[in-house]
């Protein structure tokens, strides 16, 4: 690369601003069940924490999240990768709302949807006599 314009310059029909309003992507998840809780394992890299909105209402949770360049400068080259992820599951009435958790690591958003008392397994002592 001996001139600036090498780095601006394409070969292919993509271009930095192709697309002004990103179309929202489902990120890969993973769903799993314990006798406790459901744990949604999503992965959305380059979001940070203060991008994401989780909403759950009724039975419908949705995960919406934003990812941001934060780099500073004009912008020589994009690839295209996904900016907006959303997400919406369908998740059953026994989850006890007010008490889902959602933390965020190293590009992972981890949510934890604990079940109801209703919905966990009970044992049932039996009594002889």
């Amino acid at each position: 690369m001996n001139n600036d314009e090498s780095l601006t310059r394409r070969d292919d029909a993509r271009s930095p601003n192709r697309q002004q309003h990103p179309r929202p992507v489902a990120p890969p998840c993973d769903v799993y069940e314990s006798a406790e809780e459901y744990l949604i394992v999503a992965d959305v890299p380059g979001v940070d924490e203060r991008t994401i909105d989780i909403k759950l209402d009724r039975a419908k949770l949705t995960i919406e999240a934003q990812r941001t360049n934060g780099a500073s400068g004009q912008v020589l080259d994009s690839e295209p990768q996904p900016k907006l992820y959303l997400r919406t599951f369908q998740v059953p009435e026994t989850v006890d709302g007010g008490q889902i958790k959602a933390e965020l690591r190293h590009g992972v958003l981890h949510l934890h949807l604990p079940k109801g008392p209703s919905a966990r397994v009970r044992r049932i002592a039996v009594t002889a006599g």
